[in-house]
């Protein structure tokens, strides 16, 4: 009888460690699935020249695959900026795209490389913009914005960041 009673107590005891591990695993994958919005802020204000964007900010590995794909079209004024930890070549695709865009590939505070007018894909053939220069920072924008406002190469940008919609 008292074997019984402690191979029941020893069963309740692992049975309550899984649960705990169980809950401590499920509890660490979503702290590490949130957005991790870019030093607290959600918003960034790129200005290139005499252009401002409200971009919204994807970094982290989630944010940056899904991008703007899904969405179905890019105000004027607006963008997505890419923020990540360190400088290296950053491809980037159009998957799930439904309109064309530039993308500005960006070093700090300065535009190392540019695509203008990346168009949506056609068929199943996604196709990936690889920048031949480093970047810590790449801001998608709507096609045409780069030619419009004589955005180039060696520009200089600033970042406002802001938590508005």
């Amino acid at each position: 009888m008292l074997k019984q009673i402690n191979k029941k107590i020893i069963f309740f005891y692992v049975l309550l460690l899984i649960i705990f591990v169980i809950i401590f695993i499920f509890l660490f994958f979503l702290k590490t699935s949130k957005p991790k919005i870019y030093n607290g802020y959600n918003i960034a204000v790129v200005e290139i020249n005499n252009y401002k964007v409200i971009a919204d900010i994807a970094d982290t590995p989630a944010s940056r695959r899904k991008g703007l794909g899904g969405r179905e079209r890019l105000e004027k004024g607006r963008g997505m900026l890419f923020v990540f930890d360190r400088p290296d070549i950053y491809p980037f695709w159009m998957k799930d795209m439904r309109f064309p865009i530039d993308i500005i590939w960006i070093l700090d505070d300065k535009v190392v490389e540019i695509w203008e007018d990346a168009p949506p894909p056609t068929g199943s053939a996604i196709p990936r913009y690889t920048p031949k220069n480093k970047a810590n920072f790449v801001l998608e924008i709507p096609a045409g914005e780069t030619e419009r406002y004589n955005i180039k190469i060696g520009d200089r940008v600033k970042l406002q960041l802001s938590n508005f919609q």
